[in-house]
């Protein structure tokens, strides 16, 4: 089997990533702009996690400029015309967006976590450069290990980045992208969010407030699960499937319509990424004017 034999209905997918990328692109893309200018407003706060949030912010934003040539792709039925570049430019971007996010946002939570589990230990590492350093190696590191995607060949005939087909090698690049961009990172992600919130039971006295900080870091973990997890899901998946037969056509799977859906949903992080802008960050709350529904996170979440 090729990857000519392996094909789909081009017009199957079209309404779904239309209304989805349009979605991203109207409020994405504004309120990362808000984002970033928000935090560069308060670029001299002596904190690690705004740093954190403008690299998030930033992904987001390229992320989201690049959805319009998704969109025209989408509406011509899976035709690209804008020439093998910018194929493999935007599927770059795509990958690096997701997986920056998951990155910064783990950064974010385990800076959390030390703060309110650690603080002694947090004030001696709390520092706005430590935190660059960390942005920069992370941006160089999700560089290198995606610059396999930016150099091959992404345009199949008029498609572009539409692998239907996946082989054995396939599938033991996607078990370790998977395991090292999504398990390790849930992993840590879980870990500082049950910890942090055992701590918190033990220090803020107020119900009211110990009830508001749980909710918001359950909604950010269930956020990151939405967005990232079922993508990363169906891509085991369709690996297994890879290497118990050999080869696995994705369009012949009775998931396929599932998968797409999955793709469409990582591109939700664009527009939910902010609400982490406002709830970890003093500074950006009081530059936005926001009032009574955060004030329950200042007194333990943001003095830290």
């Amino acid at each position: 089997m090729n990857n000519s034999n392996c094909s789909q209905s081009n017009a199957s997918d079209k309404v779904l990533f239309v209304a989805v990328y349009s979605c991203v692109v109207i409020i994405g893309v504004p309120t990362n702009s808000l984002a970033v200018w928000s935090l560069y407003q308060v670029r001299h706060a002596v904190r690690t996690v705004p740093v954190y949030l403008v690299n998030l912010a930033m992904a987001d934003l390229v992320y989201g400029c690049t959805l319009p040539l998704w969109i025209t792709y989408f509406m011509k039925e899976h035709q690209w015309e804008l020439g093998r570049a910018a194929c493999q430019l935007s599927g770059f971007l795509f990958f690096i967006n997701m997986y920056a996010s998951i990155y910064f946002v783990c950064c974010i939570a385990v800076d959390r976590y030390l703060a309110i589990v650690h603080p002694v230990r947090w004030r001696n590492i709390h520092t706005a450069k430590g935190a660059i350093v960390i942005s920069i190696f992370g941006w160089v590191f999700l560089g290198v290990s995606q610059m396999p995607v930016f150099l091959s060949d992404m345009t199949k005939g008029q498609l572009c980045v539409d692998y239907y087909l996946i082989t054995k090698s396939d599938a033991i690049r996607i078990f370790i992208m998977v395991f090292l961009g999504f398990i390790i990172p849930t992993l840590i992600l879980t870990y500082s969010y049950l910890t942090s919130l055992k701590a918190l039971k033990r220090t803020v006295s107020n119900v009211g407030e110990t009830l508001c900080i749980r909710y918001l870091l359950g909604i950010a973990l269930l956020l990151f699960l939405l967005c990232f997890g079922p993508f990363n899901l169906m891509l085991l998946f369709f690996a297994v499937n890879a290497l118990v037969n050999g080869l696995c056509c994705l369009t012949r799977s009775p998931f396929f319509m599932c998968y797409r859906v999955t793709v469409a949903l990582t591109s939700c992080s664009c527009f939910i990424d902010p609400l982490l802008y406002i709830f970890t960050c003093k500074e950006v709350k009081n530059r936005l004017k926001l009032n009574a529904i955060y004030r329950c996170l200042e007194r333990e979440w943001f003095k830290r």
